[in-house]
């Protein structure tokens, strides 16, 4: 299929499209050197005393709590396959992070870059500037082919994450989500501004939250709790909890 004159000069005002087409010309550049520098950069960290971005959608503000104090909620086991999907995924972003590296100057690359501010944390997967493509947070996702085709627009849980991290970075830089097929590795790209009003409800719950965690007091229990007992008994305030989050408060 033949794109028209037109459909071209869209594609190449599409700062997605911009930025694709930079990194296709380097792709090539990737090595097994840059990806297993990448392996070793990349170190568990402890998520202790913050919530975590993919945490901040949880409807109970109890288990927020929890999320905030540390507290891992009791595992489920996870069947082989779907350890298989994860892994997949996370080798799809290594893939991407190790193409990004390749961009030269003036290209500026962070892939990944942890944010944080307090009580808030999360992981972008690439964060990149360029004087004239501008400042953009990507969030990379895959997919299969029959969810692949029916996408028409990001899903709403990954604007939702992007955003947060949008909120996180500081002003001045826009989103983007890039989805990947995994059974043909083609393309989808949608650009993602800036909700600032999705944040603010986000900032706020999640500090009054802290707050509330920082004086001594646990928020109720909500009516329709799964697991009452890891509630209401798990989730707790201790001396040493409650230091640890004064010490992160202090050097946010």
């Amino acid at each position: 299929m033949r794109l028209t004159s037109g459909i071209k000069k869209i594609l190449e005002r599409d700062p997605c499209q911009q930025l694709l087409n930079q990194l296709e010309l380097v792709q090539e550049k990737a090595s097994m050197a840059k990806l297993l520098y990448l392996v070793r950069k990349s170190k568990p960290r402890s998520e202790e005393g913050w919530i975590h971005v993919s945490d901040s959608s949880l409807t109970c503000d109890r288990l927020l709590a929890g999320a905030l104090l540390g507290v891992k909620p009791p595992r489920s086991f996870m069947p082989p396959k779907t350890r298989r999907i994860l892994d997949n995924g996370s080798y799809m972003h290594l893939r991407f992070q190790t193409y990004f590296h390749c961009l030269p100057p003036p290209f500026t690359v962070q892939a990944p870059l942890l944010l944080r501010h307090w009580p808030y944390t999360g992981e972008a997967d690439i964060v990149v500037k360029h004087p004239e493509l501008g400042k953009w947070v990507i969030e990379l996702k895959s997919m299969n082919t029959l969810e692949w085709r029916s996408l028409t627009k990001p899903l709403s849980g990954h604007v939702y994450q992007l955003n947060c991290y949008l909120g996180l970075i500081g002003k001045d830089w826009a989103g983007q989500i890039w989805y990947e097929n995994k059974n043909n590795q083609e393309l989808k790209l949608f650009r993602v501004d800036f909700d600032k009003k999705m944040w603010q409800k986000v900032w706020d719950r999640g500090n009054r939250v802290a707050w509330e965690v920082m004086e001594g007091r646990l928020p109720d229990l909500c009516g329709g709790c799964p697991d009452p007992p890891f509630c209401g008994n798990d989730i707790a305030i201790t001396p040493e909890r409650l230091e640890m989050l004064k010490c992160l408060m202090n050097q946010s």
